[in-house]
């Protein structure tokens, strides 16, 4: 069966860590929500915004990992459920537990027929 997601896009953050020889040095330190696709499980939800941090999935800190190692924890079957751990400015960390499936973009607008 395919993996299917939640529909949620989010982008590495870094702080400076120090300067060594080769110029700044960056540590990843949170994965930031960059954009939720309408209709898909995250969006749904209702309690994930843009701009909130993705701290944890099912359990397991992911705010350093890489990207494409962050795919394996999100995907999974359609179906199955997926608990993130989010923050949001400085209130406490929520978690939200989102069914993961097929993200269906909304079905085009009817045609108008000029007569």
């Amino acid at each position: 069966l395919p993996k299917v997601g939640i529909g949620m896009f989010v982008e590495p953050m870094y702080v400076q860590s120090g300067e060594v020889e080769e110029g700044i040095q960056r540590e990843q330190v949170g994965l930031l929500v960059k954009k939720l696709v309408e209709g898909g499980p995250a969006a749904l939800s209702g309690l994930i915004q843009v701009g909130d941090m993705l701290y944890k999935v099912n359990n397991e800190v992911v705010a350093n990992i890489k990207l494409k190692e962050l795919a394996t924890h999100l995907l999974g079957q359609s179906g199955s459920e997926v608990v993130l751990t989010m923050k949001r400015n400085d209130a406490p960390d929520y978690t939200v537990a989102i069914k993961r499936g097929a993200v269906t973009s909304p079905p085009p607008p009817p045609l108008k027929l000029e007569l």
